[in-house]
């Protein structure tokens, strides 16, 4: 636990992706977003009560 998606996101975000990540303060456990996030691969990084609505941005956009 901690980086197991966060590698395969990170080169998603570096082929000009997005990437979402949950923010710390809404997460349980803060493992692979963490990771993710430390890592500069998320191209955003909201609570999860937001997440529905920047996938919504993106998919409209």
């Amino acid at each position: 636990m901690g980086n197991d998606g966060a590698a395969a996101m990170a080169r998603l975000h570096a082929a000009g992706g997005r990437t979402l990540a949950e923010a710390e303060e809404s997460a349980v456990i803060w493992g692979m977003p963490g990771a993710l996030v430390r890592g500069g691969g998320a191209t955003q990084v909201a609570p999860v009560e937001a997440m529905a609505a920047w996938l919504r941005h993106w998919v409209e956009a």
